[in-house]
């Protein structure tokens, strides 16, 4: 079998039959594909339409877990998947159907290449955006892909199974655990196609989805992740002998340390952002050094003086 599509379901009953008609509707041999779907705990009627497709296509299983995360639902799914090849979609997204039509023949006769990445189109309410991470196609490795602006989302990827093995998202994350996923796997690969193709819809208009909620059971819970995803990290970089990936580990750690201060600036309070820079300082993470990004260097000479930083967040909370 060439592809396994593995697909996390929570309450997307207004989105699944469009993200499964797009991958059914594509005319594409349902021998050379699986369509795993991981129901997630959902509490609507998205299992229901999941099964309607079922009872129609024997390539379709549908795994129900109690509520758990996308991160455990992918590793449900990886656990089971039998493809060459795997591809994460996500429930309330859509793929293009051309594309796939056309990379199935491409991975049929491609013994080489361990990741596919190609381009996407964001989907709001009143317009679609061309969204553009690779501008050229060019095959790179693992090394090079992160040396450049690195696209650390799961659903503009296809991935040979070989290239994952047996890494799996770390279980009971439900924010960064494609970022850090792709940290470990990525870095390995020697044949990393990029194509200039556009191959899959990213919908922006799910309100509901773990990107939108800034409820404060979800902030809270977005907080536990990003300590736990960095503490991971540093993890990592201790036990890594490779130089080369163990500098690309330390780039990410401390970029993705800075989008959280940020993240920490807008959305929490300026006690809540004061206690979560002291464990980063007790941990050794803060300050944080520089990065290769411009622009998330000037935010960390804010950032990197704590008394400032958490009266410039105050006087932010003031006036938004």
């Amino acid at each position: 079998m060439t592809l396994s599509f593995i697909i996390p379901l929570y309450n997307c009953e207004a989105y699944v039959a469009d993200c499964l008609n797009g991958i059914y509707g594509s005319e594409v041999d349902e021998r050379d594909f699986e369509v795993i779907i991981v129901n997630d705990g959902s509490k609507d009627n998205g299992p229901m339409v999941c099964q309607a497709f079922a009872n129609e296509h024997s390539n379709l299983h549908l795994i129900s877990q109690e509520n758990q995360g996308a991160a455990a639902a992918r590793n449900a799914g990886l656990n089971v998947a039998k493809g060459e090849f795997v591809w994460f979609v996500d429930a309330d997204d859509k793929l293009v159907p051309h594309f796939f039509r056309k990379m199935v023949d491409v991975m049929k006769h491609d013994s080489i290449t361990e990741l596919f990445c190609f381009n996407h189109y964001r989907v709001f309410k009143d317009r679609t955006d061309t969204c553009i991470d690779y501008a050229e196609e060019k095959t790179i490795d693992g090394i090079q892909f992160y040396s450049g602006n690195a696209s650390g989302f799961l659903w503009n990827k296809i991935y040979r199974r070989e290239l994952i093995s047996s890494t799996r998202f770390l279980a009971g994350t439900k924010n960064l655990e494609d970022a850090y996923f792709n940290l470990k796997v990525i870095p390995k690969a020697i044949n990393i196609r990029c194509l200039t193709d556009v191959g899959y819809y990213y919908n922006n208009t799910n309100q509901a989805s773990t990107s939108k909620d800034q409820s404060l059971r979800n902030l809270v819970k977005l907080n536990q992740d990003s300590l736990t995803i960095h503490w991971a990290i540093a993890k990592d970089i201790a036990q890594c002998n490779d130089k080369q990936r163990a500098s690309i580990y330390k780039e990410m750690l401390n970029k993705s340390i800075a989008g959280h201060l940020y993240s920490l600036m807008r959305f929490y309070s300026p006690g809540y952002l004061r206690r979560n820079i002291n464990k980063y300082r007790t941990a050794g993470f803060y300050p944080v050094p520089k990065t290769s990004h411009q622009r998330t260097n000037k935010f960390l000479l804010l950032a990197n003086r704590k008394t400032l930083f958490v009266l410039f967040t105050r006087l932010y909370k003031l006036l938004t």
